[in-house]
């Protein structure tokens, strides 16, 4: 078995015991709406795992400094989908084997999660993350060199993204339902930036019209621009 999908198990509370022996091919987990599962197995994961995905199980990602994903050398993907509810753990760390994060309302992940993730190509962050916001308006996001798509979403907050938000290797960039997001970093704009969407963000959609918005000028040589799903160019 190289994929194991585990969903609407509300009242399951732990996975098999002995997983690395029982399932050692293991390569792809899913955990979808399991509120009761509260920890991974003592042991830990098969070590050949490169995906996990995480939704809605809300024990488990408050026992996450349990998880030791630093022992999996082989995860290069990982998606958490939250409530919000997260608490504060110290010490949590992923390992910089990852190289596609996705997360969802999880508040805690900060600066220093994002720059232990050296490998890191594809970055999607969504939701009630206070710290990657303050990142966002302050500073660069991810200090990987290797980060080449990012997607932000549903923050509700965000007012600007600072000049050196963005990492100069960027080639995707997506933002969407930014309702207050009212200035883009035009100046910091990666020259590597072939694709920029921006969707329901509606102060900036005047500033990017073809020809006539502020950012324009700014903006024009990016092959591929998309407002409101309505491409420019």
């Amino acid at each position: 078995m190289t994929y194991l999908d585990i969903w609407n198990c509300k009242k399951l509370k732990w996975l098999p015991e002995r997983m690395q022996q029982l399932l050692p091919s293991l390569e792809k987990l899913h955990l979808s709406n399991c509120p009761e599962i509260e920890s991974f197995p003592e042991g830990g994961l098969p070590f050949n795992l490169q995906v996990l995905s995480i939704w809605n199980c809300k024990k488990l990602v408050n026992s996450r400094k349990e998880w030791c994903l630093q022992r999996l050398p082989c995860l290069t993907e990982l998606e958490i989908k939250h409530d919000g509810s997260d608490e504060e753990i110290e010490h949590w760390e992923l390992p910089c084997s990852i190289q596609s994060l996705e997360v969802s309302n999880l508040k805690t992940l900060s600066s220093q999660h994002l720059k232990s993730l050296t490998a890191l190509q594809y970055l999607r962050i969504e939701g009630n993350l206070p710290q990657i916001q303050s990142m966002m308006e302050q500073g660069r996001l991810s200090s990987s060199s290797s980060l080449q798509s990012l997607d932000i979403s549903n923050f509700y907050d965000l007012q600007s993204l600072s000049e050196s938000a963005l990492p100069s290797s960027l080639s995707h960039l997506e933002i969407s339902h930014c309702p207050n997001l009212q200035s883009l970093p035009v100046k910091g704009m990666p020259s590597s930036l072939s694709f920029l969407s921006i969707s329901n963000c509606p102060l900036l959609k005047p500033l990017l019209e073809f020809d006539k918005g502020v950012y324009w000028p700014n903006i024009a040589l990016i092959p591929i621009i998309c407002i409101d799903e309505e491409c420019l160019r």
